[in-house]
């Protein structure tokens, strides 16, 4: 199955692009199409790899 999600920082550190960028690639990486706005991050793929990351990343 498949799934898109829609991720926004908020309160983000004078620092934040680095890390961000890094996530980014690390979405990649792990084979997701990742979309970018201005506004937020859209995350496409199996629905087991965005779940079982969002859940992970969240702890």
């Amino acid at each position: 199955m498949k799934i898109s999600e829609a991720l926004t920082f908020s309160s983000l550190p004078d620092n934040f692009q680095n890390n961000i960028i890094c996530f980014i690639k690390k979405l990649e990486n792990l084979g997701l199409a990742v979309l970018e706005s201005p506004l937020h991050i859209q995350v496409y793929g199996s629905y087991v790899k965005v779940a079982i990351r969002e859940v992970c990343a969240t702890q």
